[in-house]
């Protein structure tokens, strides 16, 4: 399905990637509309550029930090659905997370697919390291593949973009990942040419 989105549109959407204004739905909603507009195959550098120049990228960036998210909303574990929140941020289940994450994974993944110039803006966002830190910290292995699919397309774009990936010491990651259990999920091809 292609979505159409002007430029306008998104900075507008903007406002509802906004975790403490809008409930989770909404920003999940708008993630997965932007994500949607840049899975096209029309125009897909003009649609990029379009999502850069709207600046929605840096408050992106920041949906892919467990932290930051746990800012505005708690997540109850699946396992004990009866808990309760002592404090008042809203709560959230644990797939909702996983699906904010996936989103806005793929959303990256598009993104840097693109030219350079594309790539170059995502990374001044600090995506790298945010990619990395969830890498590390995730169970998912849906959300592993995007992060390693992410890196493997910025480390893909330049030497100057490898090199900051090496940086973040992405090859232990990468050791230790194919050490665990959670690596016969994912698919071998994207850990390849990473």
């Amino acid at each position: 399905m292609d979505v159409h989105l002007p430029g306008e549109a998104i900075v507008i959407l903007n406002y509802y990637l906004d975790l403490e204004r809008n409930s989770f739905g909404t920003v999940l909603e708008s993630v997965t509309k932007i994500r949607k507009f840049l899975s096209s195959e029309r125009d897909i550098i003009g649609r990029i550029s379009t999502v850069v120049e709207s600046r929605v990228l840096e408050r992106i960036v920041n949906l892919l930090d467990e932290e930051y998210i746990a800012k505005f909303f708690t997540v109850k574990s699946e396992t004990n659905q009866n808990e309760t929140s002592h404090c008042a941020k809203r709560i959230i289940s644990q797939s909702d997370l996983i699906s904010i994450l996936y989103e806005t994974s793929w959303l990256i993944i598009n993104v840097v697919s693109g030219n350079y110039d594309h790539t170059n803006y995502i990374v001044s966002c600090g995506v790298i390291s945010k990619l990395v830190k969830l890498l590390k910290k995730t169970n998912s292995s849906s959300i592993i593949d995007q992060c390693i699919w992410a890196l493997g397309n910025i480390a893909g774009e330049s030497v100057e973009f490898r090199n900051l990936v090496l940086d973040h010491n992405i090859m232990e990651i990468m050791v230790e990942l194919m050490q665990n259990y959670l690596l016969l999920d994912l698919k071998v091809l994207n850990r390849g040419w990473l």
